[in-house]
């Protein structure tokens, strides 16, 4: 996830990066497109795929591949957490919070 967010942000001439985002309460930790400079929102990978339709064509691809791996690594990450539940109410353990402060969240 990290190299992703390093890569989105030295690409010359994108508009929008990745961004690490943690929730302190869960721990839950995925990448979001966010807009560069001034006004630095959100943007859902819809709405991002609409400021890149704009880009020329190896730049318009590199978007599309990164925002489908990121895309991938959030699912990715949400299935772990959802087995480490599991594994965790099948040994006893309290399930709830799993993971509660992520090891990147101090990363930004």
């Amino acid at each position: 996830m990290r190299d992703l967010v390093a890569a989105s942000r030295a690409v010359p001439g994108l508009q929008i990066a990745f961004m690490l985002h943690v929730r302190k309460e869960s721990g839950y930790t995925f990448l979001r497109w966010r807009e560069r400079g001034v006004s630095k929102r959100h943007l859902s990978f819809e709405d991002a795929a609409e400021v890149w339709a704009n880009y020329s064509g190896d730049l318009r691809h590199w978007c599309e591949v990164a925002s489908s791996q990121a895309k991938v690594l959030n699912d990715e990450h949400k299935q772990c957490r959802e087995e480490l539940r599991s594994l965790r109410e099948k040994i006893g353990e309290n399930p709830a919070p799993v993971l509660p402060r992520s090891p990147l969240a101090g990363w930004r």
